[in-house]
């Protein structure tokens, strides 16, 4: 399994780690570490490309058994490949990076703005939709415009709650957590409550009640994961 350095730090650009393993692939190489900084594609957003020492990463793999493989393209003949073991420093792919961090946040505040759920906008963030268009349940189709909707949000500080995804960061070893509150009227008591109980659950090997702190924070929340966020 890969420590996942983007979880504990996801401004972390740079990072060294050893090889555990290495596969062919179309080309190039598959190369397994023991800790990247290197986001896989998940959840919507894009995956992380950069370097490892002089190889170029083209790709970044979330694997079945919890690593994360790094595609590195071989540029030159007789460029050597790092062996198992070896050391190596991974350098990512920056603007990529937060521009995907920003525009995925920025993609769930867009879904938050419309009062029902129609099909959500995803994959904004590969910039391959110059028009945005979402389906309502009967199946009508309509462009959209959203701008003044997803402002108002944001100036109202909506919260962000990624209670959904502590089961994966508990499975990811990740034992920390942090609240902030910056909504006047935020029952505080009540959410930390459900986040600490949701929390226990976990450390018990019991399945966490999620919905509660949900149910706490209410409807007017937009979904998001700090990992991948502003």
């Amino acid at each position: 399994m890969t420590e996942r350095l983007y979880y504990t730090d996801p401004y972390l650009r740079e990072f060294d780690a050893r090889v555990t393993r290495i596969e062919p692939r179309d080309g190039g190489a598959l190369l397994t570490l023991d800790r990247t900084a290197f986001y896989p594609t998940s959840g919507g957003q894009p995956f992380d490309i950069g370097a490892l020492d002089d190889l170029r990463v083209v790709d970044a793999v979330d694997e079945e058994d919890g690593s994360i493989g790094h595609v590195v393209e071989i540029d030159r003949a007789g460029q050597a490949l790092p062996a198992p073991g070896q050391l190596v420093h991974g350098t990512i792919d920056w603007a990529r990076r937060f521009d995907h961090m920003q525009q995925h946040t920025g993609q769930h505040v867009l879904s938050a703005a419309f009062d029902r759920e129609p099909t959500t906008c995803r994959d904004l963030c590969v910039k391959s939709h110059t028009n945005v268009e979402l389906t309502d349940p009967a199946g009508y189709t309509f462009p959209v415009a959203t701008d003044s909707a997803c402002r108002n949000r944001l100036l109202h500080s909506r919260p962000v709650d990624g209670s959904e995804y502590l089961p994966k960061l508990w499975r990811a070893g990740i034992r920390g957590f942090q609240a902030v509150f910056n909504v006047p009227g935020d029952d505080v008591r009540t959410i930390v409550a459900s986040y600490r109980a949701a929390l226990e659950a976990l450390a018990g090997g019991v399945r966490p009640d999620v919905e509660s702190v949900r149910a706490a924070v209410g409807s007017e929340f937009t979904r998001g994961h700090f990992a991948r966020a502003v």
